[in-house]
């Protein structure tokens, strides 16, 4: 069965990528912006990746799609990727 997207809602799907895509540039000038500052650095990391569960978990409760496994999906991807991060980029 297929689900039928309504321009509407492709307009919100756009505008909540695009609301990442954005916030995720925006804390890697920041990132940039604060080279010499490696706690600083980490500390938007992690306020990141606390932005992206939260993002996920709105983007899938609108979508209708949100379950606990997703959950914790996108919490696995967020500690991954401050684990190499911090592993790369502040040894």
């Amino acid at each position: 069965m297929s689900k039928r997207v309504s321009h509407l809602d492709k307009a919100h799907l756009i505008a909540e990528y695009l609301l990442l895509g954005t916030a995720g540039v925006f804390f890697l000038v920041l990132i940039a912006l604060l080279r010499s500052q490696p706690i600083k650095q980490f500390g938007l990391l992690l306020t990141f990746a606390v932005f992206y569960v939260g993002w996920a978990v709105i983007h899938h409760i609108k979508d209708r799609t949100f379950h606990i496994r997703i959950l914790l999906e996108y919490i696995l991807i967020g500690s991954v990727v401050l684990v190499l991060a911090r592993l790369v980029f502040f040894p």
